[in-house]
This record gives structure tokens, C-alpha cells and sequence, in this order.
């Protein structure tokens, strides 16, 4: 929801007699309505000063935490509150009113912004992310329409109207909260929240920026909560520096621990990103289950970035981390024709040598197992770039 001046006499509605909240809060015409409320410029006289203020019902529930969670970040990022009380049936919150437009407004009138624009942006959210996320808030809705870019340069972080506490649970009354396409998979799935939620929002909101569009579509909102959950967005646009594409993904991966750590690392992502740096990433080779033996699964698919980034095989013991030249792992579902042959000629070698020389023994399937072992390793070792 839009609460602020789009510009001077543009997107006002007049609202008929004048209304005094609180005897001191003159409304003017309405700059924005939507679920959470309607905004409306005013004028305070006690401080000679025009302000925004949104109305809402006195029985909102949301109401009363909502300005208290957006008072407690304090941040020139993060718009200002200035008072809040109640008036007859409704309730209202006071707000520093801001000349300009939402980021999703100007997108729609004049289609993606240049890398170097949307960089700018992106590291104004970081930093009103990191003041959220350091008095515990996660925003949950970051989306172009919530972020506000001033007239005078700039840009702001708007509506913590369905913020909630790192520890609160992540949904209201049951009911998913939030902007689906801009939604992170565990926002969808109703899992526990935590900052890389807002991040992976951010990589929405980056991507609509140098896109034009969201980076996921539906016909419906089950083909969306489809896509948000398993697919990956579409390629950005040609026209966007390799780096600052790679970092946009990074901020939209599935997984929050394959995100930055937090909204001070997402910050340097970009910094690095818009230096021409591809993103350092630390990716995971997870080893899933075969079919009637041990917990393996070849993974190991070499993809060169730089800097070199460290992989972290994973199993069911400790992970065991190895800087290697190497940067994302694709975790393959199905091993390759050639792969396997190439493992069943070496285990062939390895049960000849546990006949002849061990002559099949229990304990003489460590042969088999480490000569085979050792010849996918070798031979993934030579096709490595």
C-alpha cells in the first residue's frame, strides 16, 4: 500500500469536511488505500508541519504492534513515526509524509531501472534490513510496492504492518501472510522465519527491478506457490552485468543457507557484485540414499567461479569442508550412462582383485569399495576444467 505523496496534487482524492484527529491532526485527501488501511496527507497544527496518516479500524489487531515494531526501528531507511492514537471507531498512526513514488510505480511507468540504480536501492534495504533484523523484526513483505523512492534521492522501507518478531510464528490465524510472488519457499511452506527470509525477498524485489517483472508468474496461485517452491526464476535480462545476475540469484535461492548469512553480508554480495566480482559461494553436496545400499549418491559437478569457493560434502557424520577450485555443485538425480559404466568397469576391477587374491572373503569388499572409490574420483579429478 502506497502511503505517501505520490507528487504535489497528483493521486489525491478530496475526502469532503475536514476532520480533526485527536483535536489536533487535520486530514487532507487520501493518498493510498489498501488491506491494511487508507493514508491520508494531514497537516499538524501543533507542529506546523504536513504528515502522513493511516487510518485503520480500532479493533485492527494489528494496529497497536504494527507501530510499535516500526517505531523500534529507527533508521533513516525505514520511514518515521511520529504518533499514533485513536479517534471515534478508527485508530490512526502518524508518519513522516515523502514526496516521490513506490518502486513498483516506477517500474510500471517506465520498465527496469540500470544495474547501477537498482545496486543503489538494494543497498539502502540492506542497511533498513540490518536495523530490523538487529531489533529482532523480520518485515516479511519486502516488495517493490514497499519500497519508496524519494523525489530528493533515495529510497525508504514502508509497511512493517505484518512484521513479526524472529521468534513469532509466521502465519496469522492460520492464513499464509505476505506477497506471494515475492515470498520465500519457507514463508509458503508456513516454516519458522528468520532475516534470510527478508533477503530472499530483496532478491525479489532486485530481480522486478532489472526485469520489469517478479521473478515468479502464475496462471493461479497454485502454479505460483509451484514455482516460488521448486523452479528457478527465469534469466534475467541480457543487458545485466554476470555478476549482479549470480548475486540476484544468490539472494533468491531455495534454501536460506545457501543465502548471505544476513542482511550485512547480502550488502557485501552486492558491493562485490557491483565491482564486477562474481558471488563467493559455500554450497553443499548432499549424499542421499541409493537403492538397497549405503548412503552415497555421486554429486560432484565442477563449475569454475572466482574467487574459489569451498564445497561441503554432507552426510549423516560431520561435514568435512574442501577448498577446492570449484564453484556451485549441481546435485545430480540420476548418474549419466557414461558415469555408469565408467563406475561398473571399475568395480568389476575391484571384485577381480578381491577373487583372486582374497578370494572373496567377508571382509574383502574393501578392495571393491576403495578401487571403485578411487576410479570415479580419478576420473571426475580429469574432467574437472
Amino acid at each position: 500500500m502506497v502511503i505517501v505523496n505520490q507528487s504535489p496534487g497528483h493521486g489525491e482524492r478530496s475526502v469532503g469536511p475536514v476532520r480533526v484527529l485527536g483535536e489536533r491532526y487535520e486530514l487532507g485527501p487520501i493518498l493510498g488505500e489498501g488491506g491494511m488501511g487508507v493514508v491520508h496527507r494531514a497537516h499538524d497544527r501543533a507542529l506546523g508541519r504536513d504528515v502522513a496518516v493511516k487510518l485503520v479500524p480500532a479493533s485492527s489487531p494489528r494496529f497497536v504492534s504494527e507501530a510499535r515494531r516500526t517505531a523500534a526501528v529507527l533508521h533513516p531507511a525505514v520511514v518515521a513515526i511520529h504518533d499514533v492514537g485513536t479517534d471515534g471507531d478508527d485508530a490512526y498512526l502518524v508518519m513522516e509524509l515523502l514526496e516521490g513514488e513506490s518502486l513498483d510505480a516506477r517500474v510500471g511507468r517506465d520498465g527496469p531501472l540500470d544495474a547501477a540504480a537498482a545496486l543503489a536501492i538494494g543497498l539502502t534495504i540492506c542497511d533498513a534490513l540490518s536495523a530490523a533484523h538487529a531489533a529482532g523484526i523480520v518485515h516479511r513483505d519486502i516488495k517493490p510496492a514497499n519500497v519508496f523512492l524519494l523525489a530528493s534521492g533515495g529510497a525508504k522501507v514502508l509497511d512493517f504492518g505484518i512484521a513479526r518478531e524472529v521468534d513469532a510464528a509466521t502465519t496469522d490465524s492460520g492464513m499464509l501472510v505476505g506477497t506471494l510472488a515475492f515470498m520465500a519457499p519457507e514463508q509458503v511452506r508456513g516454516d519458522k522465519l528468520d532475516g534470510r527470509t527478508d533477503l530472499h525477498a530483496l532478491g525479489g524485489t532486485l530481480y522486478h527491478a532489472l526485469a520489469g517483472r517478479p521473478p515468479f508468474d502464475g496462471d493461479n496461485a497454485a502454479v505460483l506457490v509451484r514455482a516460488v517452491l521448486d523452479l528457478p526464476p527465469a534469466p534475467l535480462p541480457a543487458s545485466v552485468p554476470g555478476p549482479i545476475a549470480a548475486a540476484v540469484l544468490r539472494l533468491l535461492e531455495k534454501q536460506p543457507r545457501h543465502r548471505p548469512a544476513d542482511a550485512a553480508a547480502a550488502r557485501q554480495l552486492l558491493v562485490e557484485a557491483s565491482a564486477g566480482q562474481a558471488p563467493r559461494t559455500s554450497r553443499e553436496i548432499e549424499l542421499g540414499p541409493v537403492a538397497n545400499g549405503p548412503a552415497l549418491e555421486l554429486a560432484v559437478v565442477p563449475v569454475r567461479t572466482t574467487p574459489p569457493a569451498p564445497v561441503v560434502l554432507r552426510a549423516a557424520a560431520t561435514p568435512a569442508v574442501m577448498p577446492r577450485d570449484t564453484g556451485p555443485v549441481a546435485r545430480l538425480g540420476a548418474i549419466s550412462p557414461e558415469v555408469s559404466k565408467r563406475v561398473a568397469a571399475y568395480g568389476a576391477f575391484g571384485l577381480a582383485i578381491d577373487v583372486l587374491f582374497f578370494h572373496g572373503g567377508a571382509l574383502t569388499v574393501v578392495p571393491l569399495v576403495v578401487v571403485t572409490a578411487v576410479g570415479v574420483v580419478a576420473y571426475f579429478a580429469r574432467r574437472s576444467p
